[in-house]
C-alpha cells in the first residue's frame, strides 16, 4: 500500500518494536482470541483493565467485518500495529479522493489514531443514543464507518429532564457547580430542588445506562449492525443479534472460557454471559490457585503450628499418666488382704463380756450377730 498522500509519509506510521522485544512494553501488547462469527472463526483483541479501549473496541469491529487481518504467528498484537493497520486501512480506501477538504480530514485523523492508546475524549448529551458533542474523534469514527452510541439517556417523564434539556454532561456538571454556588451563598428554594435532582440523577445512573437508553438502544440498532458502546467510562464492541443487545467480552481474565458475549439486558450489571452462538454458555469450574504466602508470614504460620502440636502432645500424654494412675489404683485395692473388723466396747462395755473358757474373755458386739475371741 502506498503510503504517501497529502504530506504523509511511511515515515508518518509508527515504527512497531518487534514482539517480545525490550523495547516494547508489556502494556501495549494484547492477547488475540479465536472465536466463532456468523459461521466463521475470526480473531478479537482482548485487553487488560486500564487497555486501550477505544482503539481496541474499533479494531475488533474492523475484524469482524473483515475490514483487518492480523498476524496469528505470536497470538498476540501490538498497540502500533493496531494503529498501523488502520492508518493503511484509510489510506487504501481514501487515498485516491482528489478533495482538498477531504485530504486534510484524512491527515487530521491519521494524526489522531496514535493518541487512542490513551483514550478518546467524548461528552455525551443525555438525549439521543448518538447525541454526542463534536470532537476530532468523531471524525475517525465517520472514516472507519463505526458509529458510536450510548445509553445514558434521561427519560422524558423525569422532572429532571427539563432542567437538563440539551446539556452535555460537561454542562451539567458545570451547572451543578453555579448552583452549589448559589446554595452556599443562601438558601434558594428552585436552586437547590435543582441541585438535588441533578445530583440524584447522576447517582442514579452513575453505570452510565438507564432504562430509557437501553429502550432507545434497542430502536436505534439494526440487527447484525456492529457499533461502539461508551458505558461506564469504556468503549466495548456492541451488536444486535435477533433484537437482543450483546457486548463482545474483551477481558483477558476471560480469554480461555467459551465466553464471547455479554448480553446488555440490565441497567444495574446483572449479567448474562452467552456463547459465539449467542446462548448461553456455561464455563468450566475455575482451577484453584493457592493463595501466595510471603515467607516471613510462612515461617510464622509454621511456629504457631508447632507450638499447637506440642501442646496437643503434652495434653494427650498427661491424660494417658492420669489413667495409668486410677488404673495402678484400682489393681492394688483388688489385691489387698480383707480388713480386721474391729472390737467395740472392748475396754468399757461390762455388760456384753463374759468370762470364757481356759482364761478367754468373751465379747459381744451390740452391732454383730457372731461372737469374737480376743486372747488374753
Amino acid at each position: 500500500i502506498n503510503a504517501e498522500y497529502m504530506g504523509v509519509t511511511g515515515s508518518d506510521l509508527l515504527e512497531p518494536s518487534p514482539i517480545g522485544s525490550p523495547t516494547r512494553r508489556r502494556g501495549d501488547e494484547f492477547p488475540i482470541k479465536m472465536i466463532s462469527y456468523l459461521g466463521s472463526v475470526t480473531p478479537v483483541i482482548c485487553q487488560s483493565e486500564n487497555g486501550p479501549c477505544p482503539l481496541i473496541a474499533a479494531c475488533n469491529v474492523m475484524l469482524l467485518r473483515k475490514s483487518l487481518t492480523l498476524n496469528m504467528d505470536y497470538g498476540i498484537v501490538g498497540a502500533d500495529d493496531l494503529c498501523n493497520q488502520v492508518v493503511n486501512y484509510l489510506l487504501d480506501k481514501y487515498g485516491q479522493h482528489t478533495d482538498p477538504n477531504h485530504a486534510q480530514k484524512l491527515n487530521d485523523t491519521i494524526s489522531l489514531i496514535p493518541s487512542l492508546k490513551q483514550g478518546m475524549d467524548v461528552n455525551v448529551k443525555f438525549t439521543q443514543p448518538t447525541a454526542f458533542e463534536y470532537t476530532p474523534c468523531l471524525d475517525f469514527l465517520d472514516m472507519i464507518g463505526v458509529r458510536l452510541v450510548h445509553g445514558w439517556i434521561v427519560d422524558d417523564m423525569e422532572p429532571v429532564a427539563k432542567i437538563i434539556g440539551t446539556m452535555s454532561y460537561n454542562q451539567v456538571t458545570e451547572t451543578i457547580l453555579e448552583l452549589n454556588e448559589k446554595c452556599e451563598k443562601g438558601f434558594n428554594p428552585d436552586s437547590h430542588r435543582n441541585l438535588e435532582l441533578l445530583n440524584e440523577w447522576l447517582n442514579t445512573s452513575r453505570t452510565q445506562l438507564s432504562y430509557a437508553g437501553l429502550r432507545m438502544l434497542h430502536e436505534e440498532l439494526r440487527n447484525g449492525e456492529l457499533c461502539i458502546l461508551f458505558r461506564n467510562n469504556h468503549f466495548s464492541t456492541l451488536t444486535k443479534h435477533e433484537d437482543q443487545l450483546f457486548a463482545l467480552v474483551t477481558d483477558v481474565g476471560m480469554q480461555g472460557i467459551n465466553t464471547v458475549w455479554e448480553k446488555l439486558c440490565d441497567v444495574d450489571g446483572d449479567t448474562i454471559f452467552v456463547g459465539s452462538n449467542f446462548l448461553v454458555s456455561i464455563p468450566p469450574p475455575p482451577v484453584p490457585v493457592e493463595p501466595v504466602v510471603d515467607l516471613e508470614q510462612q515461617e510464622t504460620m509454621d511456629r504457631m503450628l508447632c507450638m499447637q502440636l506440642q501442646l496437643q502432645e503434652e495434653e494427650e500424654q498427661r491424660r494417658r499418666d492420669d489413667e495409668a494412675s486410677a488404673a495402678f489404683a484400682a489393681q492394688l485395692a483388688a489385691n489387698s488382704p480383707p480388713r480386721v473388723q474391729p472390737i467395740d466396747n472392748y475396754a468399757n462395755n461390762n455388760n456384753n463380756q463374759g468370762q470364757g473358757q481356759g482364761g478367754q474373755v468373751v465379747v459381744r458386739n451390740q452391732n454383730m450377730e457372731s461372737f469374737c475371741c480376743v486372747i488374753l
